[in-house]
């Protein structure tokens, strides 16, 4: 099918296929080299399966299937954002949020909620008074993510789209120079920091420990076993990416003085 039609995406199991999910993969590449393959996980061996060849050639993007539909929708994002970012960023002056995790399950949960705040988010700024052009423009406009499965390809990333980072989103534990570094997540913050001191950023770990030395970082710190895990993440989007009501704030002297939020 892929030697006698035109595809944008191609998405596969890694059962039933008939061969193995990366060989498929490799040889859609041979017809088409431009067509993103994304691998779907369907249940926990499978998971396994594609984390331990997450580095093999033929596939673009392993993602975890939870049974939910929004997943497709953060799938065909991820690619349209990493293909639009050099352009939009440069053109357009597109803010970007950096996603830094290696665990497919995570992201593979995370992603759809990300995009789905930044579409609520979106909608919300599109004034009844644009026509379907500008509108079309203003959706474009909407900021990009644009996940790092380790430390290099983070710095890569943020050291590229510094200019138009909005915010970062990172886990403690990821892999660094090829092995998996249960510090790297900070050391990444602490470069980012050192370059700008303002920009929001979030540390993720299974590990509650890890709360203390992130908020000497300065970032908001979410734990990824809470029972409050979506409500967590939710309020950094409101508060800390900018993404709620805009509110102004009053320096309490002038409080004193008769001022009132």
């Amino acid at each position: 099918m892929v030697k006698t039609h035109k595809y944008d995406l191609a998405i596969t199991m890694s059962k039933n296929i008939g061969m193995d999910p990366f060989e498929f993969g490799r040889k859609i590449k041979q017809e088409c080299e431009n067509l993103p393959v994304v691998l779907l996980a369907t249940d926990t061996a499978d998971l396994h399966f594609c984390q331990e060849h997450f580095s093999e050639k033929g596939i673009d993007k392993a993602f975890f299937w939870y049974g939910d539909t929004s997943l497709f929708m953060a799938i065909i994002k991820f690619f349209e954002d990493k293909i639009n970012a050099p352009y939009d960023t440069e053109n357009g002056n597109v803010q970007t949020i950096i996603f830094l995790e290696d665990s497919i399950r995570d992201y593979s949960m995370i992603l759809p909620i990300l995009y789905s705040k930044i579409v609520q988010q979106t909608q919300r700024s599109i004034s009844e008074d644009l026509n379907e052009m500008q509108r079309l423009l203003r959706r474009r406009a909407r900021p990009k993510i644009l996940l790092a499965s380790n430390y290099e390809e983070g710095l890569n990333l943020y050291n590229k789209y510094k200019k138009n980072t909005l915010g970062i989103i990172s886990d403690v534990k990821v892999p660094k120079k090829g092995i998996i570094d249960p510090q790297a997540g900070f050391s990444f913050i602490q470069y980012v920091k050192k370059d700008n001191p303002f920009v929001p950023v979030m540390l993720q770990s299974t590990d509650p420990k890890n709360r203390k030395k992130a908020e000497k970082l300065g970032t908001f710190f979410i734990h990824k076993n809470s029972p409050t895990l979506m409500q967590d993440f939710d309020h950094f989007m409101l508060k800390h990416l900018g993404f709620g009501d805009f509110v102004f704030l009053i320096p309490k002297k002038q409080q004193k003085k008769g001022l009132h939020r």
